[in-house]
């Protein structure tokens, strides 16, 4: 996994082996150096999360999480599960970066104070079955997982089951999970509900002769990005255009059902991931060993980045979105410029391949 510091100049990849190597990368963009690296994991790392400040909290099978300075290298603090050596599957963050929400052995939930490492509070399972999506909304007030075909959304800070939505989709290791940036909707597997209700307020019909890989909203969440779907990647357009809210997303204000449609086809070749730009205007996929790069306005290919000798695992913008970061097959970590779309540096001395990025 590699990640991105907030002002994109850092780097963060994420090497795990299981019982070989395992350690965290930090990589200078604009050098395209290695500066240092995080090691203390003696096992598999599950999960890696980033505060706006800039502490990394990285999670391992073995249920250690170690908390780390990205400006130092220097590791601040651990912390561990707790029951011995019971694994960490997951973690995310709060949106201050102030309390870390780790998805445990059981399936249980824990939440921690990451400035110290202090087990604050942890909530039991729902059931045996597998987690296959955990998110925050955005205001931090609920904890939304997708489980044995519920929907379970929990009081972020009672652990209370506020709603349980039963057999509201079909458990797949490829289920379509999204929360809308206002918090109120949640989408999964062709429904979109209302959170607080579970009341279906929209369906986007999912194609029946292919799986589509993913859905991302965009920053406004006027719209959908399909990956996948049908064989294309497409845009539906959902809600109406709101009027800019700089500091807080707005209400989405759905269309009617009958005028939600495709309103963009991006490419007709399958691609294995779609992302967004910040601020919205540009979408990329994945293409085997290319990335594509479309204007999201117009729908229009824009810049098309070679340079990969092998498959491409995950790509993602820079938070100013003037560059791209790739990764894939064969130790390879590529920095793209959009305004050139020349491969600006590469970074290397990966022991193998890296499979995601955010």
């Amino acid at each position: 996994k590699v990640l991105l510091s907030p002002d994109g100049k850092m780097a963060l990849v994420c090497h795990s082996e299981g019982q070989g190597l395992n350690y965290l990368a930090v990589w200078d963009l604009e050098r395209g150096e290695e500066r240092y690296r995080f090691e203390g994991h003696f096992s598999f790392i599950e999960g890696v999360a980033l505060t706006p400040d800039g502490l990394v909290v990285s999670v391992d099978r073995e249920g250690q999480g170690i908390v780390w300075d990205l400006a130092t290298g220097q590791e601040r603090h651990r912390f561990f599960s707790r029951e011995f050596r019971r694994s960490f599957r997951d973690v995310v963050l709060t949106s201050g970066g102030k309390l870390a929400v780790t998805l445990d052995e059981d399936w249980g939930i824990s939440i921690w104070e990451v400035g110290t490492g202090k087990f604050l509070r942890s909530f039991p399972p729902q059931s045996s079955g597998r987690v296959l999506k955990m998110a925050l909304t955005p205001d931090g007030k609920n904890i939304v997982t997708a489980q044995d075909g519920c929907l379970i959304v929990r009081d972020f800070e009672t652990g209370t089951v506020a709603h349980r939505y039963e057999g509201v989709y079909t458990a797949s290791r490829n289920t379509l999970f999204s929360i809308t940036p206002d918090g109120q909707h949640v989408f999964i597997e062709g429904e979109v509900l209302e959170l607080e209700t579970g009341r279906r307020v929209r369906r986007i019909p999912l194609p029946l002769t292919s799986t589509a890989y993913d859905a991302t909203f965009t920053p406004d969440g006027r719209q959908v990005i399909f990956t996948n779907y049908g064989g294309h990647n497409q845009v539906w357009q959902v809600a109406r255009e709101m009027p800019p809210a700089p500091e807080v997303a707005g209400p989405v204000e759905f269309l009617p059902q009958e005028e939600i449609g495709v309103v963009q086809t991006l490419t007709g070749e399958e691609t294995s991931h779609v992302f967004v730009s910040t601020e919205g205007t540009r979408a990329a996929g994945v293409v085997e060993n290319e990335v594509v790069v479309w204007d999201l306005a117009g729908g229009r290919e824009e810049r098309r980045l070679k340079g990969h000798s092998g498959k491409i695992f995950a790509a993602a913008f820079t938070p100013d979105g003037q560059e791209v970061i790739s990764a894939g097959e064969g130790c390879e970590v590529i920095v793209w410029s959009l305004a050139t779309g020349q491969e600006r540096c590469r970074l290397r001395g990966h022991p193998g391949s890296v499979y995601s990025i955010a």
